[in-house]
């Protein structure tokens, strides 16, 4: 199990959300993740550079970026500098406060009573069993089979409204620049990927609480915090909170470029923020 030590010394009781897992260990190993701590700001600078700086570049090079220059031009599209520039650091600077979050949060069970002596070896294997599952490669391959149909479907239901900027000077409409195919293949994809990797951790977090609940747990119905001694749980929502912000500045972006340039109102998107809030809501 890959966990580390808390406080007290005491290895067996804290589990870390993202440390170890698939994609920690990929960007550990090509040196994004330093030795001690999670690299986030390095991390989050280079996929936001790397999704959007091609593109960017690409776009000027070819007159394709300001609005005196092209009739829908890429800074037109919100929704490409959002996902680049918002989205994508967001997902990866999330990381920390769910990493601190479940580190200090998990050893409490036991510290506090809530887990009786007789219950703390099924409380550890119930962490080692989130560990294992946090730590195994097959769920990340289906996550990358996931990304790559999300990109498809996304490609084939949206590729002439979100690159029409891309397209090549002189060229026929379905001809694409390098920019369109970078933003497609490479920009689109990291964000995409960053996005289920957390709803994965979504089912990881559910895992574990499920595991927890089935346990024999020292509730205390006189606790003044109104919920049996585990009213600290109530911090877990704000993990998912950056992703919730970085879903939703996508959305708004992509929003604004069709209210803007399409003639889109606003009234005619109440459903659409409607169906947004009900979701997000959900996750509390």
């Amino acid at each position: 199990m890959s966990t580390e030590p808390n406080e007290n010394g005491r290895d067996d009781l804290v589990l870390s959300l993202v440390r170890g897992d698939f994609l920690f260990r990929l960007q550990r190993k090509i040196g994004l993740i330093p030795a001690e701590g999670l690299g986030l700001i390095r991390r989050a600078i280079f996929w936001s550079l790397l999704a959007w700086l091609p593109v960017a570049a690409w776009a000027w090079y070819a007159q394709r970026a300001m609005p005196s220059l092209a009739a829908e031009p890429l800074f037109a599209h919100f929704g490409v500098q959002v996902r680049c520039l918002v989205a994508i650091p967001l997902l990866i600077l999330a990381e920390g406060p769910a990493h601190m979050l479940t580190m200090r949060i998990l050893p409490h069970f036991v510290h506090s009573g809530l887990v009786p002596d007789r219950e703390v070896p099924a409380f550890r294997a119930a962490l080692a069993a989130a560990a294992k599952l946090r730590d195994a490669t097959l769920p990340w391959v289906a996550m990358l089979g996931v990304v790559l149909a999300l990109n498809t479907v996304a490609e084939l239901a949206n590729r002439s409204h979100e690159v029409t900027w891309g397209v090549e000077n002189g060229a026929g409409a379905t001809s694409l620049g390098f920019g369109a195919y970078w933003f497609l293949y490479v920009a689109r994809p990291i964000h995409l990927a960053l996005l289920v990797a957390w709803f994965w951790r979504i089912v990881l977090v559910w895992s574990l609480f499920r595991r927890i609940a089935k346990l024999d747990l020292s509730l205390v119905p006189t606790h003044p915090d109104r919920a049996g001694g585990l009213g600290f749980l109530a911090q877990v929502p704000k993990i998912f909170a950056p992703v919730v912000l970085a879903l939703g500045a996508v959305l708004a972006a992509r929003w604004a470029h069709d209210i803007i340039y399409h003639d889109v109102h606003v009234k005619d998107l109440r459903m659409q923020m409607g169906a947004f809030v009900v979701v997000a809501d959900s996750k509390r």
